[in-house]
C-alpha cells in the first residue's frame, strides 16, 4: 500500500531558491521550511499558482499543504499566521478526480 502523497508542513519559510514564471504560476527550485522542533525540510521543484506564490516569502509562518507528484511538489494551500490564506481548488479537484490516495502513483 502506498502512502498518500499529500502532506502539510507547519513552520517558517527559511529559504527560497531561484524561481521562474511557469504557465499560470511559479516554479521554485527549492523552498526550505523550518518545522517546530528545529527540523528543516527542503522541498525541491515546487510548483505554485500565482495566488499561492504571492504568499511565499522569507520568514512567513504558517501551514503549507503540498501534493507530491512525479518528482515535484505542488503547493495546494497556504494559511499564514499573519492572516493571508489561499487554496488551489482546481489542483485539489484534479487530484480527487484521479482517485485521490487510492491512485497515489500518478
Amino acid at each position: 500500500m502506498q502512502s498518500c502523497p499529500i502532506f502539510p508542513l507547519i513552520g517558517t519559510i527559511t529559504a527560497i531558491g531561484p524561481n521562474n514564471p511557469d504557465g499560470s504560476g511559479v516554479l521554485y527550485r527549492y523552498i526550505d521550511i523550518s518545522e517546530k522542533g528545529g527540523r528543516t525540510r527542503r522541498l525541491t521543484i515546487v510548483r505554485a499558482p500565482e495566488a499561492l506564490a504571492s504568499l511565499i516569502e522569507p520568514h512567513a509562518i504558517g501551514m503549507f499543504l503540498f501534493w507530491e507528484r512525479q518528482g515535484e511538489r505542488w503547493l495546494w494551500c497556504v494559511d499564514r499566521a499573519d492572516g493571508p490564506q489561499q487554496v488551489d481548488f482546481d489542483a485539489m479537484r484534479a487530484y480527487f478526480q484521479q482517485g485521490g490516495c487510492r491512485n497515489a502513483s500518478t
